[in-house]
């Protein structure tokens, strides 16, 4: 009784993960013996270990643990980075896949009824890989770069563990031999590869799942002493080879992220520089047509600005065009883009936003975009367009049109907004 009210009270004070571990571990035990699930999970707590250690040392931003909230161009530029990196990756695997047939036929003493199969499946892989590298973007998103990654890392573990079944079939005995232990560091590979892209947390812990739950799945169906040592030295490698991976991919992606930030946002109003600009909305334009929705282009134009420089300076400019920039920014959102189209002149990007919404969200903007030297409120004069209420077949016309509304809008007396007939209003003047 003492002795079930002592294992009751430790099942009680059991944390979260070891309870969760359980069930797993019984599954295995069911499966495999007992001697199985204590591998198994002494695996596991190396890799629970490990994970947790990484995640207390890092307080990470939440750009860097998921790509959920980076923008449309930074999104575009890494899977752009990606795609182009992954070629190179598979083309080299392609051709060593096919240029180790050799050192398999050397290892395994021209045994041809191993070799033959491992030299058919070598050939399939490598050609599969060669069609990886050959593919081309599909979608402006970073998902079809991370599938194309993960098809990757499929066709080298299902590679590996169809060699590990033909080399567990044959009459030899050549498990734990220098042949076997070449297919066990494949995993290994794969995750030390992973190493080279920008990746979030969540994209290279994933990644890195399936080549750790092949060593597991080796770990389990190992006969003998000798392929159990060879396997788990692999594991406690591949757990050292992932964190080093993670650290890496991380490392990268927000290398590359600040880089980004630095080259497309003009430094003095914190919005999107021209050249990025005109990138965004050529990105945005194709993706609303595509989709059949609308997308509103406010063009804004500050007020008098030529009289603020000219008497109180540069920097009393510079103030008022932060002033402005900062109120427009709070409407830039994950999909709202602003846009510093060139002096005193900015574009502010509303897809999925008609006329109406787009003329009252930018009405309410503009009626307070700070004070000029003077003491006066800063006005702006707009000009809206719409996809399609315009019928505007490229983001270059819907620009212009734009333009040509904000000059009509100076035209009538400054401070207001002029979209189509149907939408124009006094901005200031609330009507």
């Amino acid at each position: 009784m003492h002795n079930g009210a002592e294992m009751s009270m430790g099942s009680d004070h059991a944390s979260p993960v070891e309870r969760a571990g359980t069930p797993a571990v019984r599954a295995f035990m069911s499966l495999f013996g007992a001697r199985a699930a204590v591998r198994a999970r002494h695996q596991l707590c190396l890799v629970r270990q490990s994970i947790a250690a990484l995640w207390s040392a890092a307080k990470l931003p939440a750009g860097l643990v998921s790509a959920r909230s980076h923008d449309l161009l930074l999104t575009y530029h890494r899977m752009l980075l990606i795609k182009e990196r992954l070629s190179i990756t598979a083309t080299f695997l392609g051709i060593s896949t096919l240029a180790w047939i050799p050192i398999d036929i050397a290892l395994f003493h021209a045994d041809w009824s191993l070799v033959l199969p491992l030299i058919a499946s070598r050939v399939v892989a490598s050609a599969l890989f060669f069609a990886v590298a050959g593919s081309k973007v599909r979608r402006n998103t970073s998902r079809d770069a991370i599938e194309s990654l993960a098809l990757v890392v499929a066709i080298g573990i299902v590679f590996f563990l169809f060699a590990h079944r033909v080399i567990m079939g044959s009459e030899a005995a050549y498990m734990g031999s220098a042949g076997h232990a070449q297919y066990v560091l494949m995993p290994i590979a794969l995750i030390a590869g992973i190493a080279i892209f920008p990746l979030t947390l969540k994209e290279v812990l994933a990644l890195s799942l399936v080549p750790l739950a092949a060593i597991v799945f080796e770990v389990l169906h190992g006969d003998g002493n000798i392929i159990f040592a060879q396997a788990s030295a692999a594991v406690l490698l591949m757990c050292a080879v992932g964190t080093a991976a993670v650290a890496c991919s991380l490392s990268q992606l927000s290398l590359f992220s600040r880089l980004h930030r630095e080259s497309t946002i003009d430094h003095l109003t914190g919005a999107l520089s021209r050249r990025a600009g005109a990138e965004l909305l050529s990105l945005t334009f194709a993706s609303c047509q595509k989709e059949s929705k609308p997308l509103s282009l406010a063009f804004i134009d500050l007020d008098h600005f030529k009289m603020v420089n000219d008497y109180y300076g540069h920097e009393c400019g510079d103030r008022v065009l932060r002033q402005a920039a900062a109120r427009l920014l709070t409407a830039a959102s994950h999909s709202n883009s602003l846009i510093r189209w060139g002096g005193e002149e900015f574009v502010l990007a509303l897809p999925g936003a008609d006329a109406g919404d787009a003329a009252a969200l930018v009405a309410e903007l503009c009626r307070s975009l700070g004070t000029r030297p003077d003491g006066e409120m800063q006005t702006v004069s707009v000009g809206l367009a719409e996809r399609t209420a315009d019928k505007a077949g490229t983001w270059q016309e819907l620009v212009a049109l734009a333009d040509q509304r904000m000059y009509a809008a100076k035209k009538a007396g400054r401070d207001r907004l002029l979209g189509s007939s149907a939408v124009a209003q006094q901005i200031r003047g609330g009507g």
